[in-house]
């Protein structure tokens, strides 16, 4: 009885509540745009499609996935007979609709049903934006902002691709709600749900984990007492920490490679590949060629008894991080400065992906995959379409300007910097020349935890756009 008298009145909310009913019909739309893709591949089947929207480095459809706690769900990836390219915590969240609809072994199928649940997932960062941004003074731009997410391109797009970024959107925007929940409450529970978010985060994508640094830093600069720092600090490793340990198989890179503790220097090596190059001689354009420099390296060092190399290796236990390290931030640190500044100044307004998407579909169904897109600087389409990245760029710093009295707010602008950080060393970057031929390729999906965030000030910006055209025209503001 009191499971219906709550049905009762959850219904009878929802009759008067407006805003909700408005915001179910949002998420409704939301899900149903990001279901085109499936939808498309459904009627036209079309496996070339398939190929050309799930992440592939080596051309190929999927990859063998091991579920990691959905072990029943194995025999399905098994008969693919095809190679992993996935964390495995992801992995197990791709099992799920193969655990409940219990699937065939067919590709497509296994694929649409994939994308479907990506689309679901990704649909529910309308609630989340309504539910951050009901929480400012101005809760009449929550509809707005929830709105704009269900159309927002970056998250769409990325929503049918089978690969980790898929989930960063509503993730991101999960840990932003947690932290401005315990920004207004700070309790034990909430920086415990925080420490478990930001590892959420960095365990799907552990190119993300400066972002849960950049959370520990504020609670370390927040305004309490030392102990009760100290102890919010503690509360957020001990929820970030045991979240990835329980997933810890998610650090594993996908890389078949011997030495699995390589992964990370190759992702450095390979960044420093971009134009114009900083280091000369140190240009990679695959992982095997930076795996091998990288081992060189190390050998080099250790036969040179390089003492800087020693003592950094001493301490870290990974000969090919310890070669990269000693050659390019101690042996050239004013070069490794210089070279983090202009990145990051460079990618502060995140990927151009108005028009980098619309280059993509224009050049649709050619075969390239948005991974890496190849040879946009060429193409008017995508300089043109790329204003309007500028544009939503300045609406945003708008929005955050307007916001800036509000504290809470700011957390957000601080895990932004977080997620910045996070890629600046290790990717983002783009390569004009691959084995001297123009190439000019990039990936985009590395920065999508920073333009998440746009559709949250965005309409603040445009509001205060709104005011200042009423205020010019008319000598008067609308709030």
């Amino acid at each position: 009885m009191d499971y219906w008298n709550k049905g009762n009145i959850f219904l009878q909310n929802l009759k008067d509540n407006k805003d909700f009913r408005l915001l179910l019909l949002i998420f409704g739309f939301a899900v149903t745009v990001r279901m085109m893709m499936p939808l498309y591949i459904i009627n036209s089947d079309r496996t070339d499609t398939l190929s050309l929207m799930s992440y592939s480095s080596h051309g190929q459809i999927f990859t063998y996935i091991q579920a990691f706690v959905l072990e029943n769900t194995q025999q399905y990836f098994q008969n693919l007979d095809i190679v992993t390219e996935y964390y495995l915590p992801y992995s197990m969240l791709l099992s799920i609709p193969l655990y409940i609809f219990k699937l065939t072994d067919s590709p497509n199928t296994i694929m649409i049903s994939i994308m479907s649940f990506q689309a679901l997932i990704d649909s529910f960062g309308c609630f989340i934006i309504f539910c951050i941004v009901n929480r400012t003074k101005k809760k009449h731009l929550a509809l707005g902002a929830a709105g704009l997410y269900a159309i927002w391109l970056p998250s769409i797009f990325y929503s049918y691709h089978i690969m980790c970024e898929a989930l960063i959107p509503v993730l991101t925007l999960v840990n932003g709600l947690l932290f401005i929940r315990f920004y207004e409450n700070r309790t034990i529970y909430n920086v415990l749900l925080l420490g478990i978010g930001s590892g959420a985060v960095f365990t799907i994508r552990p190119d993300n984990i400066l972002l849960a640094f950049f959370v520990g830093i504020y609670l370390l600069l927040m305004n309490e007492f030392f102990k009760k720092k100290v102890l919010f600090i503690l509360l957020f490793c001990i929820g970030g920490i045991g979240f990835n340990q329980l997933t810890i198989q998610g650090l594993r890179s996908s890389l078949n490679y011997s030495e699995a503790d390589s992964t990370l220097a190759i992702g450095l090596y390979n960044a420093l590949g971009e134009n114009p190059g900083t280091y000369k001689g140190i240009r990679f354009y695959s992982d095997e060629d930076a795996y091998k420099y990288s081992i060189k390296k190390a050998i080099d060092y250790r036969d040179e008894r390089n003492v800087k190399f020693e003592f950094i290796n001493s301490i870290l236990s990974n000969s090919p991080l310890s070669a990269y390290i000693t050659e390019v931030i101690v042996e050239k640190p004013v070069l490794y400065i210089d070279w983090l500044t202009q990145r990051f100044v460079h990618y502060f307004s995140a990927h151009n992906y108005v028009g980098f998407i619309t280059y993509f579909i224009s050049s649709f169904p050619q075969p390239q995959s948005f991974v890496s897109v190849y040879g946009y600087r060429f193409s008017s389409i995508y300089n043109f379409f790329k204003i309007i990245d500028y544009i939503l760029f300045v609406l945003f710093l708008s929005g955050v300007f307007s916001l800036w009295h509000e504290k809470k707010m700011r957390i957000l602008m601080w895990m932004y910097i977080g997620v910045l950080v996070s890629h600046i060393p290790t990717q983002v970057g783009e390569v004009f020349f691959h084995n001297d031929k123009e190439h000019i390729f990039n990936n985009p999906a590395f920065l999508l935890g920073m333009v998440t965030l746009w559709p949250i000030f965005i309409p603040f910006g445009l509001s205060k756009l709104k005011n200042m055209i009423l205020f010019m025209f008319l000598g008067r503001s609308y709030e």
